[in-house]
C-alpha cells in the first residue's frame, strides 16, 4: 500500500513538468502512476480475497502500527511535514565543493600548481 501511495506521489510531484517532453511524461507520471495503481489493487484484491485470515491481519496490523508511526514525528518535527526542511533541487555546485569531492592526487594537484 504505501509503495502504491509512492508511485501516485512521484507522479503528483512531477505533473508540472509532463508538458517539457514526453519522456518526462513517461517517466516521471504514466509509469509512476501505473505502477501505483498496480500495487494499491494488489493490496485491495489481497484484502478482499483475504479477509480475516493471517495476510489480512498482518497487513491491517502493519498499517495500523504505522499511524503512530507518522503522528509522533510529525509532532516532534512540524518543518520537515510542512517542507521547509528538503530543498526541491538540488544547489549548484561551489568551486569548494567540487574541490572536496576531487580525489586526493587532483585536489593536491590543483593547490600546488
Amino acid at each position: 500500500m504505501y509503495y502504491g501511495l509512492t508511485g501516485l506521489s512521484c507522479a503528483w510531484l512531477h505533473r508540472d513538468q509532463f508538458a517539457s517532453s514526453p519522456k518526462t511524461l513517461v517517466m516521471k507520471g504514466i509509469l509512476p502512476a501505473l505502477g501505483g495503481f498496480a500495487l494499491l489493487f494488489a493490496a485491495a484484491w489481497t484484502a478482499v480475497t483475504s479477509w480475516f485470515s493471517a495476510i489480512f491481519v498482518l497487513g491491517v496490523g502493519s498499517l495500523l502500527i504505522g499511524i503512530p508511526i507518522y503522528l509522533v514525528p510529525a509532532r516532534l518535527m512540524p518543518p520537515f511535514f510542512r517542507g521547509e526542511v528538503l530543498a526541491r533541487q538540488l544547489p549548484e555546485p561551489t568551486e569548494r565543493i567540487i574541490e572536496a569531492d576531487a580525489p586526493e592526487h587532483e585536489a593536491g594537484a590543483a593547490t600546488r600548481g
